[in-house]
């Protein structure tokens, strides 16, 4: 007996350390609409967020960063500073459009854009399984869209929050290739370097870098703690103890406690068909992440 609990101890660890990322990572659409009432914008808090969360990863990291090159370094600074930095940006401007909900619900079809582009990058090969998981996650965001979420839709908040999935998928597809010659935490640490010098650059040529007040800078404090290092940290974690499918299905906690978080917090509700839809986006990740038995 004591030889089993040893072998699922790790396993739970892993397990609670993935739902963790998970309802860690739900807070962050909510804390950002928090901080966008409170006075700050998309440039302020995007380049405050990475600013703080860059700085912690990088203690975290610190002996890998000082081993590393110069070329290792600059490859995820580049790809923070364009795709990553581009696709937060498209996200926390479809966050003052629409719900936190509705948004949170269009960004969680990325895993099947990822699966799409890699069979067409032939990555991966076609299979009846990811044409299925196309197919269900196609069917979940029309679903979605259906009716609205607590009235008209907004077009432009719609497309911004597709926009910014699809950018996701791209950097998953692109960041891919350094995981294999890069150490996670540094990856994580320079990718946050670029995309804070994006907001930087956002807001200085916009004139829009701002914060809001006291308890606005609590909030992005908050978004770079504990809704970005703290899951990234559990995160690659839990994936070192259970592998990554397992903690990929765990991680589909994030989109039923984002919408739970918005009913509680902004009182905004899915229908009957809306809430048909989220399950459909969920199921098409487990879909993806579920191996058949040998």
């Amino acid at each position: 007996m004591s030889s089993v609990s040893a072998v699922r101890s790790p396993e739970r660890v892993g397990g609670a350390l993935c739902l963790v990322a998970g309802g860690s990572f739900a807070l962050q659409p909510v804390l950002v609409r928090v901080a966008f009432e409170g006075g700050a914008t998309v440039a302020g808090v995007g380049a405050l967020r990475f600013v703080l969360a860059g700085l912690v990863l990088g203690v975290l990291a610190r002996k890998a960063l000082a081993a590393a090159t110069a070329r290792t370094l600059a490859a995820p600074f580049a790809l923070g500073l364009t795709i990553y930095g581009l696709e937060t940006g498209l996200f926390f401007a479809s966050l003052e459009r629409i719900d936190v909900s509705l948004a949170s619900l269009l960004m969680c079809s990325y895993p099947v854009l990822v699966v799409a582009g890699a069979v067409m990058l032939r990555r991966e090969g076609a299979s009846r399984r990811r044409a299925l998981a196309l197919l269900v996650a196609l069917a979940g965001v029309a679903l979605v869209l259906a009716g609205g979420v607590g009235g008209a839709l907004d077009p432009l908040g719609i497309g911004l929050a597709l926009a910014a999935s699809a950018t996701y998928a791209a950097y998953v597809l692109v960041s891919d290739l350094l995981l294999g010659t890069t150490d996670p935490l540094v990856l994580a640490t320079m990718l946050c370097a670029g995309a804070a010098t994006a907001f930087a650059f956002a807001g200085s040529a916009t004139d829009s870098f701002g914060i809001g007040d006291i308890s606005t800078l609590a909030v992005v404090g908050a978004i770079a703690l504990v809704a970005t290092v703290l899951p990234v940290a559990a995160f690659l974690a839990g994936v070192r103890r259970i592998g990554p499918s397992r903690a990929t299905i765990l991680g589909t906690v994030e989109p039923p406690v984002t919408i739970a978080l918005s009913a509680l917090v902004f009182g905004e509700r899915l229908g009957p068909l809306q809430l048909v839809g989220a399950g459909l986006v969920v199921g098409a990740v487990v879909i993806l992440q579920v191996r058949p038995r040998p």
